[in-house]
């Protein structure tokens, strides 16, 4: 499956308006982001700086949900990948391009039974996977 980036910004921010953002528009941005915890994070890192995007990263967060938030209260945008995108009507949510996606991999052990949570997550992901590429 392949996963793309979005910018998810608050509805008042001037790139709110538009279908979808070019990364070179983030230079200079405030950017509320995940910690280095994520493994998104070090492939937004990668992505700004091969761009030679110089972003203001103003808060780093261990959850998108509390990243989702300081960009409602205005301290910021975030970038995520669409999977992780809020469903949310208080925020806006951008493609970003050119568009780059991150890769997910299913890996499962032969012969071995998931949870039933986990099952459902496989399945979930398996059936989006059959979808086509996501974005």
């Amino acid at each position: 499956l392949q996963d793309p980036f979005v910018l998810v910004c608050h509805p008042n921010h001037p790139l709110a308006r538009r279908q979808r953002v070019e990364w070179k528009r983030l230079n200079g941005e405030a950017l509320v982001l995940l910690d280095h915890s994520s493994g998104s994070r070090r492939l937004i890192d990668a992505i700004l700086a091969e761009r030679c995007i110089d972003a203001s990263v103003v808060q780093e967060t261990g959850h998108t949900h509390t990243a989702f938030r300081m960009v409602e209260a205005g301290l910021g945008s975030s970038i995520t990948v669409g999977l992780s995108a809020p469903r949310s009507t208080r925020l806006v949510t951008l493609p970003l391009v050119p568009r780059v996606r991150r890769a997910i991999t299913l890996v499962r052990r032969r012969n071995r039974s998931l949870s039933p949570a986990a099952e459902r997550v496989w399945t979930l992901l398996r059936d989006l996977a059959r979808q086509g590429p996501a974005g």
